[in-house]
C-alpha cells in the first residue's frame, strides 16, 4: 500500500463557533489518512477553546464528542499532541470550531495510505 505524506490542514483558520456547522478542516478521499502532528495558533488577545472532530462519513460533529478539545492561551501556538495518531477512514473528516470565529489556526500534517 502506498504511504503518501500530506499536509491535510494547512493554516486554516477557523470560522465556525459550534458543532452543528463545523469547518471541514480536510476530507479524505484517499484511503485511510493518520495524523502525524498538529497545532493551533491563536491569534487573539484572549483565550479560545477549539473543538476538533475526526469523523466517519455519515457522521455529524453534533453526535458525538471531540477527538481533541483544548483552550489556546492567547497569542500562541501549541502542539494538540492529543490528535496524533488518529485514523481518518476513507471518506471520513477532520471538522474544527472554536469559542470565537477568525482567530484559530490548524496546521495537520499526516500520512495517506492507499
Amino acid at each position: 500500500m502506498p504511504v503518501k505524506y500530506k499536509n491535510l490542514s494547512i493554516n486554516d483558520l477557523i470560522v465556525a463557533t459550534t458543532a452543528a456547522a463545523p469547518d471541514d478542516c480536510y476530507i479524505n478521499t484517499n484511503g485511510v489518512a493518520q495524523i502525524n502532528s498538529s497545532t493551533a495558533t491563536n491569534n487573539s488577545v484572549s483565550s479560545v477553546e477549539v473543538f476538533i472532530y475526526v469523523l466517519p462519513s455519515g457522521v455529524t460533529a453534533a453526535s458525538v464528542d471531540p477527538a481533541w478539545r483544548q483552550v489556546i492561551p492567547a497569542n500562541s501556538t501549541v502542539s494538540l499532541d492529543g490528535l496524533i495518531g488518529k485514523i481518518v477512514p476513507n471518506l471520513g473528516a477532520i471538522r474544527a470550531y472554536a469559542g470565537t470565529t477568525n482567530v484559530i489556526r490548524l496546521n495537520i500534517d499526516g500520512i495517506e495510505i492507499t
